[in-house]
């Protein structure tokens, strides 16, 4: 899914995340464990790292992030649960993006162009922080559909009642 342009700090989490594929701009990166045939032991750590820095976030597997040649900035443009969802996202930037950075002149311009065109796209729901926004909707939605269960059951036993 694509996210609201957000600045991400590399020193600290160049070594939770795998780089696929990269061109002058942009990075698509797999979460260290997802995707090794099994995760083995760094699965594993990276996921009781994830556990234990933030015990009610999950973490999508993929992210694209964006990078200008000039610049130490990266910004996180896009989010996936799997390799099929964020290579959807790759292609649409290969096709509708890249050839229009050549024109720009400066990495701030190329920047505020990816930051204007990502913010365009269509974004499914508010807090733009991937699988654990998804998981948080399916429950709310769940909760809500069990409430208006219950009072539906108790108009119905109501109406039982009177009858």
């Amino acid at each position: 899914m694509w996210l609201r342009p957000e600045e991400v700090l590399l020193k600290s989490a160049l070594k939770l995340w795998v780089t696929e594929k990269s061109n002058q701009y942009f990075l698509l990166q797999r979460r260290r464990g997802y995707g090794e045939g099994g995760g083995g032991i760094t699965g594993l750590l990276v996921g009781t790292l994830d556990t234990v820095l933030d015990s009610t976030a999950k973490v999508a597997p993929y992210r694209i992030l964006h990078q200008t040649p000039d610049s130490q900035v990266y910004w996180s443009i896009a989010c996936g649960a799997s390799l099929e969802e964020i290579s959807q996202h790759w292609e649409w930037l290969q096709v509708n993006i890249m050839r229009t950075l050549s024109v720009f002149d400066s990495g701030d311009d190329i920047t505020s162009f990816v930051q204007g065109k990502i913010r365009e796209q269509p974004i499914t729901h508010s807090s733009f922080t991937g699988v654990q926004d998804r998981a948080s909707i399916k429950q709310a939605t769940t909760n809500s559909l069990r409430e208006r269960s219950q009072i539906l059951s108790l108009i119905l036993k109501r109406i039982n009642k009177n009858e």
